[in-house]
């Protein structure tokens, strides 16, 4: 037989069997994922069921997964009656498909659902009805079945029992399928991560069979691992370059996308990163916004081809997720050729928990692949010293977040360490030259992004030994383990210190071990990991901070001169300091393990590893899919017709006082609309004292009556509200837009004819007795001055030190009460939310609220002004931000939370 046509077969054969398994994981990955569309039903409620509600006919027998019509196994209404069962799930879904099975009471075959309304409630209460269906006999199903284009939503599906045969109506089984998202995104996401399933299983197998397995195939590997496990954790809706909603709903986030957003519609400067409109006069820069500076620069360039709301931290955080697994695969690499081996352990990398927290909203901090890089570029085993390498990852760090910048300069001076006094492949010259050329373009860099725009200097910004790493934190899952226990933090702030290996990891860690008792390293190898033993000690000395804490206990906190203090302030955050530290824990535990080993049972127990990596953390990984891949709807609250109208003649928004709150979202996206500047914003670092300046500036401005004619004042303090409208002219407009206080200089054009309100006019009256609801449909806006926040749900968070409400009443000559429905901000180490109660400047109670409940206060009638005008102050000296107290990312500064309030006459 001819050698090559033999050589061909056998090629042809390895391309037949590559091909069979890319067809095989593709179809049944799909039909798994495509099956695992299960909504999640939180509550079953129902008209009644029978008899009268007592027994086993019970409502949620529905969805007991059984089909039997056994004696109780299923919902049955009363003798002869009409009725309805809800079912409420925990989150809006796209439904995709809902079945319907009657019952027909067992052996007796009395009952059963004849005609029926299906009714999809979604979360704003909007229903879609199906009347009047008709639902077969048992054991017969009713399926519906609902197509792109014919998307369903619901937070709630009713079915209302209009006919029945016999007895009366019932229900055995519903079964319900769906997405939290749309319908065609999660199908199209699912494709997408089949595909790149397929491509990963067919081309491991081509190099088991080949025995290929070069650079290539490592790096696209690697690359289609990390797209994988964006894919699984996160999905495709954020990589819509238009869809911004998702960004300006959260915190930190919002600010991300505004910077880059007031940077790209700002000219040139110079130096480039300087951004002049908002946080005006002072201005930001576009390192200050955390906007990833790197894209910001890029993007910028192609500005004019660019939608108007364009975003780039989607596909920021997919670039991560590539890189995380390119260089993870490279990592792999220097250990073992085997690519299950790599391939087992890049994912190890990729589903990196700490990594996949900064999705909770620090995008830029996403870049754990900068500290991979250099982990490799330490052992990739060069024969030269990869100096431009090493320059090329140090600028790009520079330009994403200057943590991962330090973190690469520590990693950075390990690789010089090595090669100068290990390897001796450079020399005292080189390191000279080379040091300068790496400190001079770093300054530049940080020079050309902004860095030095703060006057003053002022990069402190607080929070050391708060952020700070509990020396639990790699075993502490804070909510990430389905397995372990979480155990306490001892500092509001140490979720910025999480560093969650995960059972899987431990796994190997103990295995590692053992493998190192056995066969102890050699001399020459503990020599060569002294530099970096000493860089790590350094990282985590760092993380820890000079609060040293273990669970919920502070053992000790190490005192620091107040100048020493302020340089470890600049970082504040410092428990993220350990991520070095954290992916080298990682690297050692392969290195120690893998080469010990044959391949085998390396991959056995790499693959168990893995498994338990996945059960540990996968509940976590669903939750950020589930938030990632639904349907986020920014509800801008500027609705009204005068923000369209503003023309050229205005430039500038301000704030007065200038305080930041969630209202400089929307107020910030309108002026960079408007090619407007504004005088807040949320920044990294900023001047206080700058910003203190400013705000008493426009603040006695206002006193005086000197006003810019060319702004757009939001006001926020009610006395300088009494300012304003007796110093105001005839043509400027003051009122109430969209619930906030606007002040207009000759504005009242803009207003179609709509005249201004003198200060009494904007106090709305009250009825006593009546309930005045602080929930989304409420009437709480009527009567809010300064200090709160949106309304969500049934409840509204008061949002600083104080809040007001201000009302007229009647004439009245009795005392009053206070009543209110309110809940406190309170946790582990808040107990209590003190409450200052004041009517009309006069204090008439302090409370300490530590649960929801009825706080009822009394009103002397004398108290009252002879206008009856009623001023309430409700001052919170304890309020806080939940990030402080370490419950979310939330940096509102909140104190309580107001249901209802009812101001009455004493009994």
């Amino acid at each position: 037989m001819d050698p090559v046509r033999f050589i061909k077969a056998i090629e042809s054969k390895k391309n037949i069997i590559t091909l069979i398994v890319f067809i095989l994981i593709f179809v049944t990955s799909f039909l798994f994922l495509n099956d695992s569309g299960k909504v999640t039903i939180k509550s079953i409620t129902a008209s009644a069921q029978y008899p009268d509600n007592v027994g086993g006919f019970s409502p949620y027998k529905v969805i007991d997964k059984s089909t039997q019509e056994d004696t109780t196994d299923y919902w049955l209404l009363p003798d002869h009656t009409n009725g309805w069962i809800k079912l409420d799930l925990d989150h809006e879904y796209t439904i995709t498909s809902i079945k319907i099975l009657n019952t027909n009471n067992s052996y007796f075959k009395d009952r059963g659902t004849l005609k029926f309304d299906l009714v999809f409630i979604d979360k704003n209460g909007n229903e879609t009805i199906l009347p009047n269906e008709s639902l077969p006999q048992f054991p017969e199903w009713k399926e519906y079945i609902f197509s792109t284009g014919e998307e369903v939503y619901a937070k709630s599906i009713q079915i209302n029992i209009n006919e029945y045969y016999m007895n009366g109506g019932g229900l055995n089984e519903v079964e319900i399928n769906g997405y939290k998202g749309d319908l065609g995104i999660n199908v199209t996401n699912n494709i997408l991560l089949c595909f790149f399933l397929s491509i990963t299983a067919s081309t491991i197998i081509y190099c088991l069979i080949t025995g290929k397995n070069g650079t290539t195939i490592t790096l696209v590997l690697g690359g289609i691992l990390g797209i994988i496990v964006f894919l699984y954790n996160l999905g495709i809706r954020i990589l819509n370059p238009t869809y911004i909603d998702w960004l300006v709903t959260k915190g930190d986030p919002a600010t991300h996308f505004l910077g880059w957003h007031f940077f790209r519609n700002e000219p040139w400067h110079f130096p480039i990163g300087l951004i002049s409109n908002y946080g005006a006069p002072e201005g930001t820069a576009i390192a200050l916004t955390d906007s990833i500076p790197l894209l910001a620069i890029i993007f910028k360039l192609f500005n004019i081809w660019l939608p108007p709301d364009f975003q780039y931290f989607g596909f920021w955080i997919l670039i991560c997720y590539i890189l995380q697994g390119i260089f993870a695969s490279l990592l792999m690499k220097t250990i073992n050729k085997n690519v299950l081996v790599q391939v087992l352990g890049t994912i190890l990398f990729t589903l990196s928990p700490i990594m996949l927290w900064r999705a909770y909203g620090h995008y830029a901090l996403m870049g754990h692949w900068t500290i991979l890089a250099s982990i490799w570029l330490l052992f990739a085993n060069n024969k030269k010293f990869p100096s431009f390498w090493w320059i090329g990852i140090i600028c790009i760090s520079i330009l994403i977040h200057p943590y991962l910048f330090i973190m690469v300069i520590g990693l950075c001076f390990i690789g010089v360490f090595e090669a100068y006094f290990v390897k001796k492949l450079i020399n005292n010259r080189f390191v000279f030259i080379y040091s300068i050329t790496c400190a001079v373009l770093i300054i530049f860099i940080l020079w050309m992004i902004g860095y030095f725009s703060i006057r003053g200097g002022e990069f402190a910004a607080g929070g050391f030994g708060n952020y700070s790493m509990n020396l639990n934190s790699v075993i502490n899952p804070q909510g990430w383990s389905s397995i372990l226990v979480d155990r306490q933090n001892a500092t509001p702030g140490q979720n910025e210190g999480f560093n969650y290996l995960g059972v899987g990891v431990m796994v190997l860690i103990f295995w590692s071990l053992y493998e190192l008792v056995k066969t102890p390293p050699t001399k020459k190898v503990i020599m060569k990991l002294i530099p970096i033993g000493l860089v790590c000690l350094i990282f985590t000395t760092i993380a820890i901070s000079n609060v040293i804490t273990f669970d919920g206990k502070v053992f000790t906190i190490i005192p620091i001169q107040n100048r020493v203090l302020l340089l470890f302030e600049t970082i504040r955050a410092s428990g993220r300091f350990f991520w070095p530290v954290y992916y080298l824990i990682m690297y050692f535990i392969f290195r120690s393990i893998i080469p010990r080993n044959h391949n085998k049972p390396v991959i056995a127990l790499l693959l168990i590893a893995l498994v338990i990596q996945y059960v540990d953390i996968n509940g976590k990984m669903l939750e950020f899919r589930n938030d990632y891949m639904s349907t986020i709807k920014w509800d801008n609250p500027l609705k009204s017709e005068l923000w369209n109208t503003l023309d050229g003649s205005y430039s500038r928004i301000i704030f007065v006082p200038v305080n930041l709150d969630e209202s400089y979202v929307p107020f910030s996206y309108l002026a960079v609309k408007k090619g407007m500047s504004i005088n807040v914003g949320y920044f990294a670092r900023y001047s206080n004292a700058a910003w203190q300046r400013h705000n008493e500036e426009v603040t006695n401005d206002l006193k005086k009556g000197n006003f810019y004619e060319d702004a757009i004042y939001i006001i926020r303090d009610s006395k300088i509200e009494q300012d304003i409208v007796t110093k105001m002219g005839e043509n400027d407009f003051y009122g109430i837009v969209d619930g906030f206080n606007i002040f207009i200089p000759n504005g009242k054009h803009l207003t179609k004819g709509s005249s201004s309100k003198t200060f009494e006019e904007l106090i709305q009256p009250y009825e006593l007795g009546s309930k005045i609801n602080f929930g989304n449909k409420g009437n709480a806006k009527l009567y809010q001055d300064t200090g709160w926040s949106e309304a969500e749900g049934e409840f509204t968070w008061t949002n600083s030190k104080k809040a007001i409400l201000r009302m007229q009443i009647s004439k009245v000559n009795t005392n009053l009460k206070l009543d209110m429905r309110i809940f406190p901000l309170v946790s582990s180490k808040l107990k209590n939310q003190k409450l200052i109660v004041r009517i009309n400047e006069h204090l008439i109670d302090e409370l300490n609220i530590s649960k929801e409940g009825n706080y009822i206060i009394n009103i002397e009638r004398e108290l009252l002004s002879n206008s009856n005008e009623v001023k309430l102050e409700f001052e919170l000296p304890n309020a806080t931000t939940p990030v402080e107290l370490g419950l979310n990312n939330d940096l509102r500064t909140l104190g309580v939370a107001f249901k209802s309030l009812k101001i009455s006459e004493e009994d």
